[in-house]
């Protein structure tokens, strides 16, 4: 009777160690890979630069249609974009009150945001118009033409 009391002891231990062992090693792991979640700024910032080069293609297009209409011009720039990152994480317990066999509750959470700004700014100034009225030379439609930039 000893020996049966001894073995179900030594299970009902090990029973509790290796569980404790496994959160331990998944909370770790789950921290480490929240600083990766939180610092993918580069891949952010190429996006961005995408995205940027993106909206000024399609205001030209726009605005070459709408002058093809005698349509008024809009002409507008993508001047900043900021954002935040942010993770945060969370685990809770709770105690049972039917003793061992009602187990333990773990309610792990993590959450993570980002939140970019961008501005657009409506290109109406003085200087913007006068450098698209400006007509193109000869020489400057060739040398884009040609490839060649030292003309430019």
């Amino acid at each position: 009777m000893s020996k049966f009391v001894l073995e179900r002891h030594h299970n009902d231990k090990r029973k509790w160690i290796y569980p404790r062992r496994r959160f331990i090693a998944l909370l770790v792991v789950g921290m480490l890979s929240s600083c990766s979640i939180a610092d993918r700024f580069a891949e952010r910032s190429v996006d961005y630069n995408i995205q940027a080069e993106t909206i000024k293609n399609q205001n030209l297009l726009n605005n070459i249609i709408r002058s093809a209409y005698r349509k008024p011009l809009q002409f507008t720039d993508l001047s900043t974009i900021t954002g935040q990152v942010s993770v945060s994480g969370a685990a809770g317990f709770a105690v049972p009150f039917g003793g061992p066999r009602a187990g333990f509750i773990f309610s792990p959470s993590i959450s993570a945001s980002d939140t970019p700004n961008f501005t657009v700014s409506v290109l109406n100034t003085q200087e913007f118009y006068k450098g698209i009225l400006t007509p193109i030379t000869l020489q400057k439609t060739y040398a884009c033409a040609s490839g060649d930039s030292n003309m430019l």
